[in-house]
């Protein structure tokens, strides 16, 4: 989000790429986009890379939006590998890589820690 080129707007204090409010998924206000591709160099290089510009508009699309809360991939992943999990959202991953967190999920899910 904070690679979004484009001015917040003074009323919704959003730029062109947000989160959004309900589901905490990034979306993109295709209204304000001005198609630079700075937000998909950003998640090529820093995340995951599932924003994509379109070829002909340079807009982002394919971006993940949880399905609105009922992500699909998860109900008929036919292996049960996802999982939709809802926490605490406090933003202390947000500046992580993919790598960092994905160390620390896997020390938070898959190590027996005894309790105290």
């Amino acid at each position: 989000i904070e690679a979004c080129a484009v001015e917040p707007d003074p009323k919704t204090g959003r730029k062109a790429l947000y989160r959004d409010e309900k589901t905490l998924a990034i979306k993109n206000d295709l209204a304000r986009c001005i198609g630079c591709q700075s937000c998909a160099d950003a998640c090529r290089a820093k995340r995951v890379g599932a924003i994509i510009p379109n070829p002909q508009t340079g807009n982002p699309e394919r971006m993940c939006t949880l399905c609105e809360g009922d992500p699909q991939c998860v109900k008929y992943c036919p292996y049960g590998a996802l999982s939709y999990v809802v926490g605490q959202i406090d933003g202390r991953h947000y500046g992580l890589s993919p790598e960092k967190i994905a160390e620390r999920l896997t020390e938070l899910w898959y190590y027996y820690q005894p309790a105290r």
